[in-house]
C-alpha cells in the first residue's frame, strides 16, 4: 500500500513538472531576433531606466535611457518609514547600496546617506532618487512606467503617495502604473480612474482561468477592464495568449528581454529591455 501511495505520489508531481513544462514550450521554439523592420514597429521600455547603461534605478541610468531613445522608462518604487517614495528594485537596500536595511524600516535621511553600489562593487558618488526626483528630471520627456513593488500589507500609503505626486507634477499625460498586484491596481483606479494602468504576470496557466503574478490569481478580461495592457515574462507566453489579449482591445509588453538577436520573436507591441540602445 506505501509503495502503491508513493507510486501515486511521484507520478501526479511528473505532471505538475511535465504541466509546467508546457508553459515554456512556445517561447523555446519561438524564432529568436527581431529584425530592424520589426523593432520599428515595437515601443521599447528602459527597464529599471535601462540597466546595462548605469546603475539601475538611478538619475544617471534614467536620463542614460532617455538619451540612449527610450520612449519609456520603467522603474520601481517602494515607501520609506517616513511614507517617501524612493526607487529601487529591491525591498532591501543591500544588493544596490553601501546600506542595509528593507525601506519600509528607513527614513528618507537615512537612505540619503547611503551610496549607491555598481554591478562590479564600486561606490557611486550619487544615491537613491526618490520619485519626486525622478520626476524632475523625466518631466515628460519620456513616459514614466512605475511599478509599484508591494507584498503583503507592507506601504499602506503607497498608491495615494503615488497619485499625490503625479498630481504635483501634473504627469498624468507621461505616467502609467503596473504591478503584479492586483489590489494595487484596483487601488490606483479607484483613486484615479483615469489613470493608465498595466497588469504584470509571469504567466497565464494552460487551460485555466488563473495566472501566477507572485501568488495564483484569476484571469478573467472582466476583472481587467481598467487594464490597457497585459504583460507578460517572455519565457512563459505564447502567441495564442497575445492574440487572445489583444484581440480584448489590450496591448502586450514582454519582459524582460536582452537583446534583439536573444529575444523570442512574438507579435507583441512592446519589450521591455535592459538594453534599450541595442533596440534602435
Amino acid at each position: 500500500m506505501k509503495k502503491k501511495m508513493t507510486i501515486v505520489i511521484l507520478s501526479l508531481f511528473a505532471l505538475f513538472l511535465f504541466y509546467i513544462g508546457l508553459h515554456f514550450v512556445p517561447a523555446l521554439l519561438a524564432p529568436r531576433g527581431y529584425s530592424a523592420a520589426k523593432i520599428k514597429g515595437l515601443e521599447i521600455v528602459g527597464h529599471r531606466g535601462g540597466a546595462s547603461l548605469a546603475p539601475e534605478n538611478t538619475l544617471a541610468c534614467i536620463e542614460a535611457g532617455i538619451q540612449a531613445g527610450a520612449p519609456i522608462i520603467e522603474i520601481d518604487i517602494h515607501e520609506s518609514r517616513d511614507h517617501q517614495l524612493i526607487v529601487c528594485h529591491d525591498q532591501t537596500v543591500d544588493r544596490t547600496t553601501n546600506g542595509s536595511g528593507r525601506i519600509e524600516n528607513l527614513t528618507l535621511a537615512q537612505i540619503r546617506q547611503l551610496r549607491i553600489k555598481s554591478k562590479e562593487g564600486e561606490i557611486m558618488p550619487y544615491g537613491m532618487p526618490t520619485l519626486d526626483e525622478v520626476m524632475h528630471l523625466v518631466a515628460g520627456r519620456a513616459t514614466l512606467l512605475i511599478e509599484i513593488k508591494r507584498t503583503g500589507n507592507i506601504y499602506p500609503n503607497i498608491e495615494r503617495l503615488l497619485c499625490e505626486t503625479i498630481r504635483q507634477h501634473e504627469a498624468r499625460e507621461w505616467t502609467i502604473v503596473q504591478s503584479f498586484n492586483d489590489g494595487v491596481l484596483e487601488r490606483i483606479h479607484q483613486l484615479d480612474p483615469g489613470m493608465r494602468l498595466e497588469k504584470l504576470i509571469v504567466a497565464k496557466l494552460i487551460g485555466l482561468p488563473l495566472c501566477f503574478d507572485g501568488t495564483l490569481t484569476s484571469f478573467t478580461p472582466e476583472k481587467y477592464r481598467h487594464v490597457e495592457s497585459v504583460n507578460p515574462w517572455q519565457y512563459t507566453v505564447s502567441q495564442g495568449f497575445i492574440d487572445r489579449v489583444q484581440a480584448q482591445g489590450k496591448r502586450v509588453r514582454l519582459w524582460t528581454a536582452g537583446r534583439p538577436e536573444q529575444t523570442p520573436r512574438f507579435s507583441v507591441n512592446s519589450i521591455i529591455t535592459n538594453y534599450p540602445q541595442a533596440w534602435k
